[in-house]
């Protein structure tokens, strides 16, 4: 539950940072476009293109579509002329008004073009870098520190102050983005630091809301409301309505988050008061969603469903499909809830009577979220809810459904494990970028000192150079040593890079920029699952549990990397692993089978030792070809797929506790190497009837020595 009201906070601060009443600020362009309008009409062609863009700019709060259309046309005459000035203040514009429109593609567009043409180096080029980092933060942050970065120069290098606050502003936002939270709140602080010295208050408002948002993040709830109310005192000050609830309905989400439901509830009311006076409608939803989210950890489940079902039909009607996403799955989640209070809700207009129909009730709900997730690309909430999912069908007695639902969660937690190395992996090379950027920067101040000091002043020059020379002894040996951290943090990256793919694979990837797919023809996969594993999860305590995994897969690593076997993934308590690729193994099966029996003899004496404390193992082999290579963009796996894992997986369901089961193609490869017990011609799902082998108990790893 914290986690979904938490995203709505990070969602609803963002308008805070548009300085002011709209209402009144829309009454104010409306009448600049008239006046601009009889302006155009008054004067020449030669000041139209001046007077055009002015009208691109004034209608972006008015009709972002017209802010386009004058904006062509300003960009069209500037062209005749070859007015490169205008040419790029167009640019702007236009770009300006597809980002009111929610189109950043369009918006980039222009203002990469506008920058292209603006080589002076002035106060709008200033701006015109941070429009372009804060468009990359939703896009691609690393990219935006680089654009934040260059604003951030250039702006000091002009001494003008509020585009360094701004840009201070624009870094720390990309850093939140990549999850640095330290990094991310050094810029705030020194943003906050230059828009007090300059008493712009709204700008304050705005570095305070960006600070309480990281401790908000980092779970610091405590901090987080500090910040939000010193916010509050700002706008209170100014009478700025909107500002006001909006940061109302803020610190309401953090006394959800905090289990304060009493305040929760004040804050949460009075902000929905204010949105539904000022007409707000975003506003309504996300306070009439923390007020059901306090009433559902207060059990008055009728009450909570009532207010999820009007946010839910907000929201839809909206179009704000994420939103929407959120509220099915706290709707799931509630009628879960009342499935296991079942005997103390009583059944209701929105609570039907008994708990198979509410647990439907459930699974009705969940599955509209995991749908609309599943089209938004949300891997985070899709995990939360099948997860969700599998409790629910727990509880309707759909153990195999649970089963998979469960699974389906565990790859996506995968998933976002494996993001969150890449993320750490993309900071690590930002912030040596950075600092390289900084050295270079003192370095060119310190030429500039210099050659300064020898033009005025020959003798103190002469002082001055041997100061220059000693400061660059220094910065030698400071960038020997940020070389070293650098080298040292590559090393890391590498070594990250390698805990995800195959060394062959990460190479290519990192000389290409890209790895190809690759068929292999004579490989040999081994799947292994943990027998009763759903019932030993219910015996042991969840720590327990996982410590035990960890430990059976790190010792299972260990031996198949004495054969050369490569790791794939693991999948809850599966375990997939295959030998002969990337590099290829002339004795492919042999390597495979020999650690299959190490493994099974770990798991055998583990079992011995702990009894029921650990699990019971089986085994799947089998031979063939297998297709390789890597999955998605952003959060990427080295995977295998092809009839051959498929196989291999049959033969693991198929076998037995504690036994290695082989197929005709795997038994062929090794025979005469390993005692084997043929078992018939067995039923295999999917596949038919398959000749199958256990490898003999009595067989010893002597053979491979030969």
């Amino acid at each position: 539950m914290t986690r979904r009201v938490l995203k709505f906070l990070l969602l609803a601060l963002l308008p805070a940072l548009g300085w002011g009443s709209c209402a009144a600020q829309s009454h104010l362009d409306s009448l600049r476009v008239d006046s601009l309008v009889t302006q155009l009409t008054a004067n020449s062609m030669d000041i139209g293109v001046t007077l055009l863009i002015d009208l691109s700019l004034a209608y972006k709060a008015v009709d972002p579509g017209k802010g386009v259309k004058y904006g062509q046309d300003a960009l069209a005459l500037a062209e005749t002329t070859k007015d490169k000035p205008n040419m790029a203040n167009a640019s702007r514009a236009i770009g300006t008004n597809f980002q009111a429109l929610s189109d950043p593609t369009q918006a980039l567009n222009y203002f990469l073009k506008a920058l292209a043409l603006s080589p002076a180096e002035d106060t709008a080029k200033v701006k015109l870098l941070g429009d372009i980092s804060y468009l990359f933060n939703a896009m691609d942050p690393a990219a935006g520190i680089k654009y934040g970065t260059q604003e951030l120069a250039l702006a000091q290098k002009l001494r003008y102050k509020q585009g360094m606050a701004d840009a201070y502003g624009k870094l720390g936002v990309n850093s939140l983005s990549l999850s640095d939270y330290t990094t991310a709140l050094e810029y705030h602080f020194a943003a906050l630091k230059i828009n007090e010295e300059l008493q712009d208050k709204m700008h304050i408002a705005g570095n305070l809301g960006n600070i309480g948002n990281i401790y908000s993040n980092q779970g610091d709830y405590d901090k987080a409301l500090e910040y939000y109310f010193k916010i509050l005192k700002i706008f209170e000050a100014q009478n700025s309505k909107g500002n006001i609830a909006l940061t109302t309905g803020n610190i309401a989400g953090m006394y959800v988050n905090k289990g304060d439901y009493t305040r929760a509830l004040e804050y949460s009311f009075k902000a929905l008061k204010m949105d539904q006076e000022l007409g707000r409608e975003f506003g309504i939803a996300t306070n009439m969603f923390h007020i059901a989210s306090v009433y559902t950890s207060q059990r008055n489940y009728q009450t909570a469903l009532e207010y999820y079902f009007k946010t839910l039909e907000m929201y839809e009607r909206q179009g704000d499909k994420h939103s929407a996403t959120v509220t099915l799955g706290n709707i799931g989640e509630c009628y879960l809830a009342i499935a296991r209070d079942t005997g103390r809700v009583p059944a209701s207009s929105l609570i039907p009577a008994g708990k198979y129909e509410v647990l439907k009730k459930a699974t009705e709900y969940t599955k509209r979220g995991i749908a609309l997730s599943k089209e938004l690309g949300d891997l985070a909430d899709l995990q939360a809810m099948s997860q969700n999912f599998s409790d629910e069908q727990a509880l309707l007695g759909d153990y195999a459904g649970a089963l998979e639902s469960f699974k389906i969660s565990e790859a996506l937690n995968d998933s976002l494990f494996g993001q969150e190395i890449k993320e750490k992996i993309i900071n690590l090379d930002t912030k040596r970028e950075i600092e390289l950027k900084n050295k270079q920067i003192e370095i060119d101040k310190l030429d500039l000192t210099k050659k300064h000091s020898e033009r005025n002043y020959f003798i103190a020059g002469i002082a001055l150079l041997l100061l220059v020379i000693l400061f660059i002894l220094r910065n030698y040996y400071l960038q020997k040593r940020s070389n070293e951290r650098i080298s040292k943090e590559k090393q890391r990256n590498e070594e990250l890079l390698l805990n995800i793919l195959p060394a062959e694979v990460a190479d290519e990837l990192k000389i290409n920029g890209t790895a190809q797919a690759m068929h292999f023809d004579n490989v040999t996969v081994m799947f292994t699952d943990f027998a009763s594993f759903t019932q030993a999860g219910e015996r042991m305590p969840p720590q327990e549990l996982v410590d035990e995994l960890h430990a059976c897969f790190k010792a299972f690593d260990e031996i198949i990397t004495k054969y050369g076997i490569e790791k794939i993934k693991t999948i809850g308590d599966s375990y997939l692993a295959v030998c002969g690729m990337p590099v290829t193994d002339a004795r492919h099966a042999e390597h495979i089978v020999a650690a299959a029996i190490e493994i099974n003899e770990f798991m055998l004496n583990r079992r011995a030792q702990l009894k029921d404390k650990t699990f019971e193992l089986r085994t799947g082999i089998h031979s063939g070809s297998v297709v390789a290579g890597i999955v998605g963009v952003k959060k990427f796996a080295y995977d295998i797929w092809g009839d051959t894992v498929n196989t291999a997986a049959r033969m693991e369901a198929h076998g037995g506790k504690g036994k290695i089961n082989i197929s005709q193609m795997t038994y062929e490869l090794v025979k005469g190497k390993f005692d084997c017990v043929y078992r018939g011609e067995i039923e295999a799902k999917n596949k038919g009837v398959m000749k199958m082998y256990f490898v003999s108990d009595k067989t010893t790893k002597a053979t491979l020595n030969g």
